[in-house]
């Protein structure tokens, strides 16, 4: 098991329900132990298993939300 850090730079999250929906949806995938997004700094830092998802599928998964 290899974790691994990483923060995205996120444009359009406005408010807390806008953190909830990005974190909600990248909780779900395989691999990932920690997400927490920042509507204020926009950015979304993620914590996960680089064996089980990669840092595409984490990107795609916030796009498809929307962000």
């Amino acid at each position: 098991m290899t974790q691994r850090m990483l923060s995205f730079p996120i444009s359009g999250m406005h408010c807390a329900g806008c953190e909830a929906a990005i974190e909600t949806a990248v909780k779900e995938l395989p691999g990932i132990d920690m997400v927490s997004a920042d509507h204020v700094a926009k950015k979304v830092q993620v914590r996960f298993d680089e064996s089980l998802t990669s840092p595409s599928a984490i990107l795609a998964c916030i796009e498809s939300k929307g962000y």
